[in-house]
């Protein structure tokens, strides 16, 4: 199978309410879904594990990000961050 390079250019960017800048850096692949759920834990949520991913391929002002960062956001930025994202996971196994 071949992967699809996207160039950095081509992915979004959005500005948080405190205007830092988030960058997506790459696509979510399978395997950071799945990384997502083990770091998450059997006690996360929905919410832990988009953090959990979302912090495996965005910069927040160019810097790497954990998921307890992202769990401190504004819920409308959190929101906006991850409707943004590249690769979204769609269907049954979003909601696992």
């Amino acid at each position: 199978m071949k992967t699809q390079t996207i160039p950095p250019s081509a992915l979004p960017a959005l500005t948080l309410s405190d205007g830092r800048t988030v960058q997506f850096i790459r696509k979510a692949r399978a395997g950071d879904a799945s990384k997502a759920h083990r770091i998450a834990g059997p006690k996360g949520n929905d919410i832990d594990r988009s953090a959990a991913l979302l912090a495996q391929i965005v910069q927040v002002g160019g810097a790497p990000v954990t998921m307890e960062d992202l769990l401190q956001l504004d819920l409308d930025d959190f929101n906006a961050v991850s409707e943004a994202m590249p690769g979204k996971p769609s269907g049954p196994t979003a909601e696992a």
